[in-house]
């Protein structure tokens, strides 16, 4: 009998879903169960785990104290929150952790912040290293891929259409500040960033674009420089389609970081009668869309691959739930096949423990 997983679901509810998922065996279905619920607060809707300690999680709340929460979650699939911070912003709803600290991006108010982990771990300072500022208009931001080698972090402006690049730049303070900018077209709504190879992908959230860049080198007078955007929504999508999310499948062969590894953008607001798309892109240097599924779910704003890439869960904010996929990454076999659900309120970002 398969062992079962651990999966971590951040939600628009007050509460933080523990699910434990059993993958199918010959002979026997897969099973998606719900362990756990931990209440804390409205809308920890962006969940990711701390470095050293894979169980314990961080999330971001949109509510009117502000605040980080991190919860430690037993092999039971049990949880309990063990701290709660402010983040000193309005809506902190992204944030990136890092291997020592917390970066926080508060979404409606103009301010990244950084939290320290503390000596002893699993705990975050109560004091405040480093409060970036941005312009003083209303601003969104998305979340923060980082380039962990250099110490830099990324943050696309919602609100200004512009990402920005963020440095360290005193390695005692972990001080930052703005390396570059890079604008993109008015109205696009930049979103959210990953970052491959060389690489930089950034999803358009109004505009349902995929647009890329090669980014520029540490240190060097070259800027981080345009290329191509490509739709995401098909001519099956209706007009008012918006994108939502962005994954990336890495292909695990250690020859090769390319052959086999796909993007994943997901969608919501299309009326199709089967529900919100995933569309399939290949990275550079054969950038291209090559595939799309429709799981039956409406609004799609979590997916996360399990951490050998085999499975692939999805969650519908408005209807659906959450769905389990065993990725075949075949056209011809449609890509992939469900194995599990469960009925889960309003789903928005998955982390398997």
């Amino acid at each position: 009998m398969s062992k079962p997983r651990i999966i971590v679901v951040g939600s628009y509810t007050d509460a933080i879903h523990i699910l434990k998922f059993t993958p199918p065996t010959p002979g026997k279905a897969g099973s998606l169960v719900l362990a756990s619920s931990v209440k804390v607060g409205r809308s920890p809707s962006l969940i990711d785990r701390h470095p050293t300690e894979a169980n314990v999680i961080f999330a971001a709340l949109e509510n009117d104290r502000r605040e980080v929460v991190s919860v430690k979650i037993d092999d039971q699939g049990k949880g309990k929150e063990i701290q709660r911070l402010s983040a000193l912003g309005e809506d902190s709803a992204h944030y990136w952790v890092g291997p020592s600290e917390v970066v926080v991006a508060n979404y409606s108010s103009s301010s990244v912040l950084r939290i320290s982990f503390a000596s002893e771990h699993p705990q975050l300072n109560s004091s405040f290293d480093h409060i970036i500022p941005f312009d003083s208009h209303p601003v969104q931001f998305s979340s923060l891929p980082s380039d962990s080698e250099d110490g830099q972090a990324s943050t696309s402006d919602f609100g200004v259409n512009m990402t920005s690049r963020l440095v360290r730049t005193d390695s005692r303070t972990a001080n930052g500040g703005f390396r570059e900018k890079v604008a993109v077209e008015t109205g696009s709504g930049p979103r959210h960033l990953i970052v491959h190879e060389e690489y930089l992908y950034m999803l358009a959230e109004n505009s349902a674009e995929l647009l890329s860049f090669i980014i520029a080198p540490v240190g060097s007078a070259v800027e981080t420089v345009p290329l191509r955007n490509i739709p995401t929504t098909s001519h099956w999508s209706s007009p008012h389609t918006e994108a939502s999310e962005l994954v990336i499948r890495p292909q695990l062969d250690p020859y090769s970081r390319t052959v086999g590894t796909h993007i994943l953008v997901s969608h919501r607001n299309d009326r199709n009668p089967r529900g919100d798309a995933i569309s399939i892109f290949t990275p550079y240097p054969h950038f291209e869309q090559v595939g799309e599924v429709r799981p039956g779910l409406r609004s799609i704003e979590g997916m996360r691959f399990s951490d050998d890439g085999k499975y692939l869960i999805v969650g519908g904010v408005e209807a659906g739930g959450v769905k389990i996929f065993e990725w075949n990454g075949k056209y011809k076999e449609g890509w992939m096949k469900e194995v599990a659900c469960a009925d889960v309120e309003s789903p928005s970002d998955f982390l398997w423990i």
